[in-house]
């Protein structure tokens, strides 16, 4: 696996499945505490102090790492390394449907041809925006997207 491949493992483990455990584990903490406090203890003074401070944990727990998530997308959103600000480069191989663009992977080398590739500033057509990027031989056949002659 390449490097690149795999930071973006690592950070779609740490957005998709770490920071919702997480999540999860203050919110348990946080009703179990609750639960401490009304229910089980309802005529016990310590297990109504367990529940209180629980219950406390998890709340700061959730204030924490929402507090967290805010500084980092301002930080991120401020700095210009959101998606938006990176310019859309054309994509050669097997690109999937991703950009949005005219090109797909089926059959041939494949360009993406979105409107913010380096093709598309000009108003250039599909049709001419492949040929500018492989040839003469290249053509755009809505079907197969943008693909060479061989």
């Amino acid at each position: 696996m390449p490097l690149g491949n795999f930071i973006v493992w690592i950070i779609g483990f740490i957005n998709h499945v770490l920071v919702p455990f997480i999540f999860a584990i203050a919110f348990i903490v946080f009703i179990w505490g609750i639960f401490q406090y009304f229910i089980a203890g309802g005529a016990d003074e310590e297990k109504r102090k367990e529940g209180k401070k629980l219950a406390l944990y998890g709340f700061i727990g959730f204030f924490l790492m929402i507090s967290i998530w805010g500084i980092v997308n301002l930080l991120v959103n401020s700095t210009g390394f959101d998606n938006k600000s990176r310019p859309a480069l054309p994509t050669f191989g097997d690109v999937g449907g991703a950009g949005g663009g005219f090109g797909n992977n089926k059959g041939g080398t494949v360009l993406t041809c979105s409107p913010e590739s380096e093709y598309s500033p000009a108003g250039l057509s599909p049709d001419e925006c492949c040929k500018r990027a492989f040839g003469p031989e290249s053509s755009f056949n809505s079907s197969t997207g943008c693909t060479n002659a061989n």
